[in-house]
């Protein structure tokens, strides 16, 4: 792999993850908050609220991702699909840089 896609991703990582740690303690404040005396207006929170937690879900998954990414960057796995060991191509890395596994074996799971 060419050393220059660690650091190029890198940064795009600790970016994401410090955007994605932003957001969900948005959220989670957000849905801390409390309700609203009127139980019509109750009742749109409450449904806002399951959103709400859906998306500090699938932030929090992301960011498991971003963080195993960076481990593979740091012990210099970054680029090599964990499931077969061949190298993760570029086009796959640009549009999903804490991608794990080649599109092969990622589609493999579908």
């Amino acid at each position: 792999m060419n050393q220059s896609w660690p650091a190029k991703f890198r940064e795009q990582l600790e970016k994401q993850k410090t955007e994605l740690t932003d957001r969900i303690s948005k959220i989670k404040a957000d849905i801390a908050s409390g309700l609203e005396a009127d139980s019509a207006e109750q009742a749109t929170q409450l449904e806002n609220r399951d959103v709400l937690t859906s998306l500090v879900r699938e932030g929090e998954d992301e960011l498991v991702q971003i963080k195993a990414a960076l481990r593979r960057m740091d012990d210099g796995t970054f680029g090599t699909c964990v499931a077969c060991g061949e190298s993760i191509s570029l086009e796959r890395l640009e549009a999903r840089p804490y991608s794990a596994e080649c599109i092969k074996c990622a589609s493999s799971h579908d």
